[in-house]
């Protein structure tokens, strides 16, 4: 058997494109697996290849079936599901053709089917049974140049030479040369060639095949003749235009290469010329969009890829032989109308990306959305790639209204900002809303940097600051703020909503807040503290607030020493104090003195009041108080016997004029001042406080002091009397 390459290449970069068989048109069928349950999916390959366009028509034998066309060579896998009855058997068959010539398989006695049932394929189908049956170290088809398809009934073939197509490869040299490596095992072998346009004639084929035989591996050159020297001339093919006959440089060459035993095998026949050129072009992606607004632009794409046979390129500079088109080319367009491919050049199989600027028209309706790719002058070819068709609507419209509750007031006020959304425009709403901002602009850019920042919140949330309040990505309409606090001004609160693709809205309210009145202490007043036990005179200062803007912030308490009461040179200033309190104690003053008091105090605001009327003139004793002590004999005392109280204080130079004994069982004696010895008797055991208050001379008029013991009265001791006996 014959072992045929047919070899196409560039003229320009030397590009390996493909390979097939030289004869008229060839058919392959096989399935996979061959026989299995019922319900078993298996897969169908089938090929068809020629020299020109083929189509293939193959029928899976249980119903099913599957057909495509292409340039050249079809080659699809297609899956399909058996079933039956064990022993079921489905016949598979395959038929292929061009404009002239056709094909089908299975050929002669042999048949390729798919049995219900399992085990091994037919023992006659050794071209897919995975043994080397004629040892020749190549397993079925298509493997062993001896099989013609997977159902061949025999591996053997006589001439025959696996010669794959892995043993070519193309190289590129710097000269348009194409060069490649035969392996030709077993030859010697008569080797023929023609090119594209006939007959290559004895020094072409004496180049490629070393004067006629192939003597087994080595390397062969065809040379272009342009750009420099042969790199191997003795290996030349004559003349370049042998190789060139075309107009167009980027088309391809064919060359074919048939290596045959010497004794046992006739010369091939003549090739076909090559096919035409062809222009052709999938669609691959595009980002054009279904829907614009008029007026709106947008930036887009679309992308082929080359699947024709012509290389697509730049006649001259922004002058392309392929460019883009609105299709189909009747229909309403966006602009652009038109555009030239991106690239130089795009040779087949290379994808290419063309941008897009579109802008939609002022007139709302219909338009196109897909482009296909013309040749100037000549045609349009390929997909159409895009949208099916643009919509054009107008623009959303968008518009919002401002209200502040309360708008107005005495300060502080604390007033809340709320907008209402309207127009056609639909989806979630971005509020961004400024405590005071008089900036007319719809930008919130813009108003930002007029009127202060404002938080960026997570979407469907919000989040305020000192500048304002937003919401970004939410869906309530009408929408309100957090209350905001305002001083004595007037104030624009603003808002701006943001919603899909329609223009931003804004709208403006205004607040006014009065001054609010000054604050007011009132009602001053100084405690004295207790002076028993030498207590220093510190006193506590007290008073009432009356609100001007908001509660009372600070205090500064004033106490002036009599006679004079001079506030201008105060015995005791407190200077500001932050806070809420509306009594303060005062720094120790001095015995045997007088004082008063006077109070200022500052609001939420911080504006001051003015002093208060000073308070009530008060005088501190002469000196410090007694530390009142006493003591009880015996200690604790028992019921039913006198207790002896002692008044146990040392007065120094005070004089006592009242002692006053509580014996905490409803018993009060009083002594003036008596001798500061008293007894008592308690009638029970009980729990008991006596306490002794003392009052004196030095004291001031109702002042007292006192002391107290806490003690258990204890059961009595018993009586007896001696009885004689």
């Amino acid at each position: 058997m014959k072992r045929i390459f047919f070899i196409t290449f560039m003229v320009f970069g030397a590009q390996f494109i493909g390979a097939h068989a030289a004869h008229a048109i060839t058919c392959s069928l096989s399935v996979s697996p061959t026989s299995g349950p019922s319900g078993t999916q298996a897969t169908v390959t089938w090929r068809v290849s020629g020299e020109g366009a083929v189509n293939g028509l193959a029928d899976f034998g249980n119903g099913d079936g599957d057909q495509g066309g292409g340039n050249r060579i079809v080659t699809r896998s297609v899956s399909t599901t058996y079933v039956g009855a064990p022993g079921t058997q489905f016949d598979l068959s395959l038929d292929g053709y061009d404009d002239i010539n056709s094909c089908h398989k299975p050929s002669g006695n042999n048949s390729i089917t798919f049995r219900i049932g399992s085990g091994p394929p037919p023992p006659n189908a050794t071209c897919s049974n995975n043994i080397d049956d004629d040892g020749d170290g190549y397993t079925d088809y298509p493997n062993d140049c001896g099989c013609t398809d997977p159902s061949d009934t025999s591996e053997a073939n006589a001439g025959c030479n696996n010669v794959s197509y892995s043993d070519i490869t193309i190289e590129t040299f710097p000269v348009q040369s194409l060069k490649w490596r035969l392996t030709c095992p077993g030859g010697p072998y008569t080797c023929n060639g023609r090119n594209g346009t006939g007959n290559m004639t004895p020094a072409q084929m004496n180049a490629i095949c070393q004067n006629g035989v192939c003597a087994g591996a080595g390397d062969y050159f065809i040379h272009s003749g342009w750009g420099g020297p042969n790199p191997n001339p003795g290996y030349d093919c004559v003349g370049s235009s042998d190789l060139r006959p075309w107009t167009r440089w980027t088309e391809p060459i064919y060359l074919s290469l048939d290596c045959v035993p010497v004794a046992s095998s006739p010369p091939p026949p003549p090739s076909s010329p090559p096919p035409p050129a062809v222009n052709n072009s999938i669609c691959v992606s595009h980002t054009i969009p279904s829907a614009m607004t008029t007026g709106q632009t947008v930036n887009a794409s679309v992308t082929f890829q080359n699947t024709g046979t012509t290389t697509w390129t730049q006649l001259a500079p922004a002058n392309y032989d392929v460019s883009l088109w609105p299709w189909p080319p009747t229909a309403p367009s966006l602009t652009p109308q038109a555009s030239d491919i991106s690239a130089a050049s795009v040779a087949p199989g290379q994808t290419m990306v063309i941008p897009l600027t579109l802008t939609a028209p002022a007139t709302p309706g219909t338009y196109a959305g897909q482009y296909r790719l013309v040749e100037q002058g000549v045609e349009w070819f390929g997909a159409a790639c895009g949208a099916a068709t643009i919509t054009v609507d107008p623009p959303p419209t968008l518009s919002a209204s401002l209200t502040a509750t309360p708008n107005s007031g005495t300060a502080p006020v604390s007033s809340t900002l709320q907008a209402t959304v309207g127009g056609t425009a639909t989806g979630t709403m971005n509020y961004s809303f400024w405590w005071n901002c008089s900036s007319a602009t719809t930008s919130v850019a813009a108003a930002s940097v007029a009127c202060g920042a404002l938080p960026a919140p997570a979407p469907g949330t919000c989040a305020g600051n000192a500048n304002g309040y937003k919401c970004d990505g939410v869906n309530t309409n009408p929408r309100a703020t957090t209350a905001h606090t305002y001083t004595s001004g007037t104030y624009s609160g603003k808002v701006i909503v943001e919603r899909s693709t329609a223009a931003p809205a804004e709208a403006r309210t205004t607040i006014t807040v009065a001054p609010a009145p000054p604050p007011v202490a009132g009602g001053v007043q100084m405690v004295a503290p207790n002076y028993c036990g030498g207590a220093a005179p510190r006193q506590t200062v007290s008073w009432t607030y009356a609100p001007g803007a908001g509660a009372q912030s600070a205090y500064r308490v004033q106490v002036a020493a009599g006679p004079a009461f001079n506030f201008a040179a105060p015995a005791y200033d407190s200077l500001k104090v932050s806070s809420t309190g509306t009594s303060h104690p005062t720094d120790p003053l001095s015995y045997n003195a007088t004082y008063r008091a006077r109070v200022m105090v500052w609001d939420a605001a911080d504006n001051p009041s003015i002093w208060s009327a000073p308070s009530a003139t008060i005088s501190t004793p002469p000196g410090p108080y007694p530390l009142i002590a006493f003591t009880v004999d015996p200690a604790p005392p028992f019921a039913g016997e006198n207790a002896l109280f002692t008044d146990t204080t040392n007065y120094g130079a005070f004089s006592p004029l009242v002692r006053q004994w509580n014996f905490g069982d409803g018993t009060i004696v009083t002594e003036n001042p008596g001798t500061g010895t008293t007894t008592h008797a308690y009638v029970d055991p009980t729990n008991i406080t006596a306490t002794l208050t003392v009052s004196g001379s030095s004291m001031n008029p109702g002042d007292t002091c006192a002391a107290s013991q806490g003690f258990l009265v204890n059961k009595g001791i018993p009586s007896y009397k001696e009885v004689r006996p």
